[in-house]
């Protein structure tokens, strides 16, 4: 990762320099030391920027690793699956999978599925849950299904007639233990079943095809569901239907790889029959929480970013402001012989003692704060409806360390740039306390270089508009194009009111234009 080592040549440098030229060194430690507001309010500054960013990539982790975990309680050793109506097919092509001899498929099996909804009648307080299913599977065989009976979260024998086993997200649901009676309600019918036991939700105990992080289960006798719909499926109702499982080689992930791999072995067995559809549900389900950790986290860090440039202008301006107080000193410090690059090094060595707390405390902060965002959007994404996830808290350490390297990285830079143009002091302006004379016209290089940053916040902002994830060029467009555009304006305009004109227009870009 090239990123810790950017940082960690940017501190050697510090380190370096204090080392070999302890008379800076001591400027720059009497400076930090002797102006403790100063010192205190930019290491705030800079933290409060590391803090979000590293927010943002923690609240990217835990959404990476809730959408993960379904993956476990929703599939367990289930890679792929293929949906038939047809019983009699259905059984045909697991005939034909299973007849594969091939160590990259570890297990076949297969399950009749319906919605129903199941409720209870309990001292006169009725309990229901609406959006169940009913499932019918041979629980003795499928606890060898992948070859983990932990992963697949069943044990024990088939439900005798009469019975049911569930799983523990169906018995939270309506407060039921083993012995205790449930009436199922599916094709226009109620039917009383005894829970025999309840199953963890995992696996085929928890298997669900849906984006809902609730899955009720409830496991009948085989040919329940057929004797069910012997009269037919009344009209608008949901047909039963067979779903074949296939689990390939390796654990609840690490079979993943193999899908591409084992999608042709099932195509070659079952034909090219276009009406056959192999869901590859596991590494769907993996590419989605990637593909969704990475989207909140660029959501989120671009929101940040306001702070980051809130922390950047804060340490230019202090920097700035310090430079003004001590002008005289700097004044004679240049006067006597030194250069201009030993005072460079001296404002480094004094960004390097800002930067290293601010980056170590900013990145501890952003665990509370990506910890806040997900309490928050905790009920916003356990809301129901068509979708449903419970966000569990995650932290990865690479987070952190992204967050500090950012931070500080950011900060060194910053203080390196304003340190150059703070260098290029006039020796007796300074020592003579005289203000730096006003410039009525803009450089030519600074003209060229405003066009050349409008020209990338055009070109960014009108990439914008031809992608849909391309969002934080269409915020960062305008601004860029005002930013840069600022130098040519200020020629033929009043540069005070443009200059408000342009941060006014750039703010309120920022607050109205997402």
């Amino acid at each position: 990762m090239i990123l810790p080592v950017l940082v960690a040549l940017a501190f050697g440098v510090v380190f370096y320099q204090m080392i070999r030229r302890p008379d800076l060194r001591r400027l720059a430690v009497r400076d930090t030391a002797r102006r403790r507001g100063e010192t205190i309010l930019v290491i705030v500054g800079s933290l409060l920027g590391t803090a979000i960013m590293t927010g943002s990539f923690i609240v990217g982790d835990t959404l990476d690793a809730s959408i993960r975990a379904t993956a476990t309680t929703h599939l367990g050793p289930i890679d792929e699956f293929i949906v038939d109506p047809d019983p009699q097919r259905a059984a045909q092509i697991q005939e034909q999978i299973t007849s594969i001899d091939d160590r990259r498929i570890d297990g076949v099996t297969s399950l009749v599925r319906a919605p129903a909804a199941f409720s209870i009648q309990e001292e006169g307080e009725p309990r229901a849950e609406p959006s169940g299913q009913m499932v019918e599977l041979d629980l003795e065989t499928a606890a060898d299904f992948g070859g983990d009976p932990v992963a697949t979260g069943v044990s024990g024998g088939t439900p005798a007639p009469g019975e049911t086993v569930i799983n523990q997200d169906l018995a939270d649901s309506l407060s039921v233990v083993a012995g205790d009676e449930i009436t199922a309600s599916l094709f226009g019918r109620r039917v009383q079943l005894t829970v025999d036991r309840v199953l963890p939700t995992n696996g085929l105990a928890g298997f669900w095809t849906g984006q809902e992080s609730n899955t009720p289960n409830a496991f009948v006798e085989p040919g329940t569901l057929a004797s069910l719909t012997q009269g037919g499926v009344p009209e608008g109702a949901v047909p039963p239907t067979t779903t074949v499982l296939i689990s390939n080689r390796g654990g609840v992930e690490d079979g993943a790889p193999l899908t591409n791999q084992v999608n042709g072995l099932i195509r070659t067995a079952v034909g090219d029959d276009p009406s056959i559809r192999v869901e590859t549900v596991k590494q769907d389900a993996l590419d989605v929480a990637k593909e969704s950790g990475d989207q909140f986290s660029q959501l989120f860090f671009s929101i940040g970013s306001f702070a980051v440039i809130a922390g950047i202008l804060l340490l230019v301006q202090i920097f700035v402001m310090l430079s003004e107080e001590r002008k005289g000193q700097l004044g004679m410090l240049r006067a006597v012989g030194m250069r201009r690059s030993d005072l460079v090094r001296s404002f480094y060595m004094q960004g390097g003692l800002y930067a290293l707390p601010a980056g170590l405390l900013g990145a501890a902060l952003g665990i509370g704060v990506g910890w806040a965002i997900i309490k928050v959007a905790a009920k916003i994404f356990a809301g129901g409806g068509d979708f449903s996830l419970d966000l569990t808290f995650s932290l990865e350490p690479g987070s952190l360390l992204t967050g500090f390297c950012l931070g500080a990285l950011i900060s060194l830079i910053t203080v390196l740039f304003t340190s150059v143009r703070i260098s290029r002091i006039n020796i007796i302006r300074a020592i003579r306390d005289l203000p730096e004379p006003t410039r009525s016209k803009a450089k030519l290089r600074t003209l060229i270089i405003g066009v050349l940053v409008a020209l990338v916040g055009a070109m960014s902002f009108a990439a914008g508009l031809s992608s849909t994830d391309a969002w934080p060029g269409i915020l960062l467009g305008p601004p860029l194009v005002l930013f840069g555009l600022l130098p040519t304006m200020s020629r033929f305009l009043p540069r005070r009111p443009t200059v408000i004109f342009v941060a006014a227009a750039s703010l309120a870009w920022g607050v109205l234009g997402d």
